[in-house]
């Protein structure tokens, strides 16, 4: 297109809704095509068949049916019992790591040792000398 035409510029439309009833009646009747609206009226396909999904007495929802082989459902199975499983071990391993640090927590106060610093320091083995001292005679 050289600079001197003019480009054409479509105007708005606006088609009304008993239009686009007597147009799904026409298609579900077989006196036209949705090729033969799309090309007469200069409509998109995705235009004729919104009309057809809203006014058609015949158009039904199409249902999805998923079809795979019996190993890959088995294969699915387990590994959403896999999954299950692991969710499960990692909350039982999240209520430890709660349980564990109240524990350290309770040990610092009782015996007024900051533990998680002097975990590997002589401190910590002196643990055993206090342990036995705060014993009862027996």
């Amino acid at each position: 297109m050289s600079q001197n035409e003019e480009t054409k510029v479509r105007e708005a439309r606006y088609f009304s809704e008993a239009f686009h009833k007597k147009i799904v009646k026409d298609i579900e009747d077989k006196l036209t095509t949705v090729a033969g609206v799309c090309r007469d009226y200069e409509v998109s396909r995705t235009s004729v068949h919104k009309w057809i999904r809203l006014y058609s007495l015949n158009y039904q929802k199409q249902i999805v049916k998923v079809v795979e082989l019996e190993s890959e459902s088995h294969k699915r199975k387990l590994l959403e019992k896999e999954l299950a499983e692991t969710q499960k071990v990692a909350g039982g391993q999240a209520v430890e790591i709660v349980f564990l640090n109240k524990l350290i927590e309770i040990i610092e106060t009782t015996f007024d040792i900051d533990l998680k610093k002097n975990i590997n320091s002589k401190s910590f083995a002196g643990l055993e000398n206090i342990r036995k001292k705060e014993k009862p005679p027996v």
